[in-house]
């Protein structure tokens, strides 16, 4: 198709060579072959460019076709924005535009829940309800459920409601389908992130049992990948680690190099929580490796972070602070609210332990602001920017400066870190042990232990031996000279030297300003 399209564009016959340009770009996406798609797609697109009363309707399911692919390239590379503009101007082209204004988001949103609801209420009414075509309802539900990524990177949570809920309302109309399955794993992240659990369940159990019938490949490893993004947020570890697994080995199977890597990221940030630092080091060192050869800048910012979140937790902050400088250059041109909220709170709590206590606070500041900004979070993986701010702030107040201003940035800090604890399981350990340290020193001693008490049961339910090692730490430390807070102690170190991570008996553990 390449040689094709160069051909007959070089001979001026501009039909064939649109029709070239087209699949030749068609033919690179499909084998990864993201810069080459999308110079190609984009120049079909610029050569097929009739007046507006002209265009057919297969003219512009072709053109829309092109741009959802376009994004696709985009969104290979790593760049939502691009991605995000031509998946727009897809659906614009199908007919199905985004909302533009908040009134009319709010909306369409209503729209789509309770057609939702009819959908769950008579399922069977469901197929062929409309006047759409299904392969046009399968294309704009293809481009909603990359839209429903993009909202979640970019912590959009309204947005990213309505796109999974317009996803699975379009691809149901058209039947069981590997775009289905899709739309009901993107749901199950929506669910996830309102939060409303037993949903998210339902639907990635749907998710599955709709992939295995449509599309046993490619559509079960997109599923087991997307619902372990959910399943992390919520501790469901054993789950996870097979669904990666599974995920891991088809995508390599089939080449896609894009999923590949985003399958490799959550099996690092798995490796995190569950206290394998060094593993999840490695992984995350060879997915930057990965990310460069590939062009990929959204994998190489998320290897980045995950390093840098492990080089913290081992004791090497300085480490932690170069790799987070270099990535935040890469988020000059690719700005996203997550990456940057997760990047300033790791750099902040890099910084106060390596004492530049100045830069430290800079750095909570700009986390602290976009958490502001973005009221709820989407994503399990801002928990380090959240804690981060919190125990710098707690450090300061423990440590002397009781000024008003420090104090309310504490307690902000900590409320922030409670409301996402209450989206994401995995937060509860450390909300409760942040919790606790703020009662202590607003002179609540006992609601604070009992705080640290519930943070050691909530991290050992959930098997998360860094945050159950903190839990003893500040218990040890509350009672000091008694034989409980010895033992305490001497569990602290052990979990801490079975982790790699340094000992440390000051109440912040492994972050704690030195």
């Amino acid at each position: 198709y390449p040689l094709l399209a160069y051909h007959w564009t070089r001979s001026g016959v501009a039909a064939k060579a649109v029709k070239y340009q087209g699949l030749a770009g068609e033919q690179a996406l499909a084998s990864g072959a993201y810069r080459e798609a999308t110079l190609f797609l984009t120049a079909a697109l610029k050569r097929d460019a009739p007046a507006p009363e002209e265009e057919s309707p297969d003219a512009r399911f072709r053109r829309a076709r092109w741009e959802r692919q376009l994004a696709e390239a985009h969104l290979g590379l790593g760049d939502t924005r691009e991605g995000r503009t031509h998946l727009s101007r897809a659906l614009e082209q199908l007919g199905a535009p985004l909302p533009v204004t908040n009134r009319q988001l709010a909306g369409r949103l209503l729209r789509q829940l309770i057609l939702q609801a009819y959908h769950r209420a008579f399922p069977t009414r469901a197929v062929g309800r409309g006047r759409r075509p299904p392969e046009e309802c399968l294309e704009a539900s293809r481009a909603y459920i990359r839209l429903t990524e993009v909202f979640w990177f970019a912590n959009d949570v309204p947005a990213l409601v309505h796109a999974g809920i317009r996803a699975l309302n379009l691809a149901e109309r058209a039947g069981p389908s590997p775009e289905l399955a899709r739309a009901y794993a993107m749901l199950c992240l929506a669910a996830g992130s309102i939060p409303i659990h037993p949903l998210a369940r339902m639907y990635s159990r749907r998710a599955l049992e709709i992939a295995r019938m449509a599309d046993p490949l490619a559509s079960v490893a997109y599923v087991r990948f997307a619902t372990s993004v959910y399943k992390i947020g919520a501790a469901r570890w054993q789950e996870v680690q097979e669904a990666l697994d599974e995920a891991e080995a088809i995508f390599d199977q089939l080449g896609d190099r894009r999923l590949l890597g985003d399958t490799r990221t959550a099996q690092g940030m798995l490796g995190i929580y569950r206290g394998h630092f060094e593993a999840a080091r490695a992984l995350f060192i060879k997915l930057y490796d990965d990310g460069v050869r590939n062009e990929n800048v959204q994998h190489q910012v998320w290897a980045s972070l995950g390093r840098a979140a492990c080089e913290l937790r081992t004791g090497r902050p300085g480490d932690a602070i170069h790799v987070l400088e270099r990535m935040l250059g890469l988020l000059v041109d690719h700005p996203d609210p997550a990456e940057q909220i997760q990047a300033y709170g790791l750099l902040t709590a890099a910084r106060w332990r390596q004492g530049e206590d100045a830069a430290a606070l800079d750095a909570a500041s700009s986390a602290a602001r976009l958490i502001v900004q973005n009221k709820r979070p989407t994503a399990f993986y801002l928990f380090e920017g959240y804690t981060g701010v919190a125990e710098v702030h707690l450090d300061r107040w423990a440590a002397g400066d009781r000024s008003p201003t420090t104090r309310q940035a504490a307690r902000q800090a900590c409320a922030a870190l409670h409301t996402f604890a209450g989206i994401f399981p995995i937060g509860k350990p450390r909300d409760l042990l942040l919790n606790g340290r703020l009662l202590h020193l607003s002179g609540r001693p006992r609601r604070a232990r009992a705080a640290w008490q519930a943070s050691l049961s909530a991290a050992q339910q959930l098997s998360m031996p860094l945050d159950a090692a903190l839990a003893h730490s500040q218990l040890g430390l509350s009672s000091t000279g008694t034989p409980q807070g010895q033992w305490h102690l001497e569990q602290a170190r052990t979990l801490q030297h079975q982790l790699g991570v340094p000992w440390d008996r000051t109440p912040a553990g492994p972050t704690c300003h030195k």
